[in-house]
């Protein structure tokens, strides 16, 4: 019973610390200036040179950004430096060292989010749950997009050095005491940064938002080049400004859309911050126009100088190509008073009457490519 109780009690003597080691994004040096990493490093060189280390284990993550094969080689890569330097630089034992790839950066974000006190947590922790996707995070509304980006991710990007040594041993650094051996989850030491600094107002970055640059597809076949700029307002609205112009026949002067016109939006993004997945839209329509289509008349805005005015609404749906680009498809309906002159469809055709008429019907149909840009 005596000898059976001794590893026990030795147990309970042990400590584990943990240092972390931050990383710039996508990069596998660490840079000593960077997040404090020098002066961690140097304390924890001078406490090595103190105590008796009984293990070192370094695990390693990222953030979420990229491919899982290339987070995981990142990750290992990382972990793998750090191990280097504990034993050339601190003199670790290398027959007391491990090293970890630290678990899925979705499930350690959603972690870290989830036990700090920010009051947008709610809505960002339905947004990583629901995709596990960056491309999500990237069309997020902005102060949810760069808090997660600025107060969270740098976290990920870490590698961290875990140590144990008798619980005895004079420690130079300020710590909390962290749980005994064999209990789950290190203490954080030597300046470790916490869930809980990270702070609760959103940082100077999130003044930053999103825009889209955006062309209708579904237009240039039948020549009307085209450009829109889309700019988010909010968690939930849009507002879309696209330019059409088209001066060109279709290979005969018999066959023709010639436009100059806009058809500007306010969107409605039923997923709060997302910006993808479903929306709706009003939109104003104006323009002039000078169309044929083969028959006996053409037709074009009266005296080139009537431009038709009118409105109607739409649906669509956004899905994300890569973390810039995405694609919408959209289609709407709604009303155009169309006050037109009528002219023979044949070169210098004379002129044959004005004719007013409302049309009701479909007016906007897209197919549209988008790229992302902050402002």
């Amino acid at each position: 019973m005596i000898s059976s109780s001794l590893p026990v009690a030795a147990q309970e003597l042990l400590r584990e610390h943990a240092v972390p080691v931050y990383f710039y994004q996508g990069k596998t040096d660490f840079d000593p200036a960077y997040a404090g990493n020098g002066e961690r490093l140097q304390a924890l060189r001078e406490q090595f040179g103190r105590v008796v280390v009984e293990k070192v284990v370094v695990s390693a993550g990222t953030s979420p950004e990229g491919a899982s094969t290339v987070n995981g080689r990142v990750a290992r890569e990382r972990a793998g430096r750090v191990a280097a330097y504990a034993v050339e630089q601190l003199g670790a034992d290398p027959s007391t060292l491990s090293i970890e790839v630290q678990p899925d950066s979705w499930i350690r974000l959603e972690t870290l989010v989830e036990a700090s006190d920010w009051d947008q947590k709610d809505s960002a922790l339905v947004l990583i749950r629901r995709h596990h996707d960056d491309k999500a995070i990237a069309g997020a509304s902005r102060r949810i997009r760069n808090y997660l980006y600025v107060c969270f991710y740098p976290e990920l990007r870490s590698a961290t050095i875990v140590y144990r040594c008798p619980e005895t041993a004079e420690v130079s650094v300020d710590e909390d005491p962290g749980p005994v051996a064999g209990k789950t989850g290190p203490a954080p030491a030597v300046a470790a940064e916490t869930v809980g600094a990270v702070p609760t107002d959103p940082p100077a970055l999130s003044s930053a938002g999103h825009g889209y640059l955006k062309t209708n597809l579904a237009a240039w076949p039948i020549l009307v080049p085209n450009l829109a700029v889309e700019f988010e307002i909010g968690s939930h609205l849009s507002v879309s400004v696209p330019l059409y112009y088209s001066a060109t026949d279709w290979f005969s002067d018999g066959w023709k859309f010639r436009v100059f016109g806009s058809q500007p939006e306010f969107r409605w993004w039923f997923r709060s911050g997302e910006f993808l997945g479903p929306f709706a839209a009003l939109h104003a329509t104006f323009g002039w126009y000078n169309m044929a289509f083969g028959g006996d008349y053409r037709y074009q805005d009266h005296r080139r100088g009537s431009p038709t005015l009118g409105g109607g609404m739409d649906l669509g749906w956004k899905v994300p190509l890569s973390r810039r680009w995405g694609l919408e498809f959209a289609l709407g309906a709604g009303y155009l008073p169309l006050y037109s002159d009528v002219y023979y469809n044949v070169p210098d055709g004379r002129f044959v009457e004005t004719r007013y008429r409302n049309y009701w019907g479909v007016d906007h149909a897209a197919v549209t490519l988008t790229w992302q840009f902050d402002y």
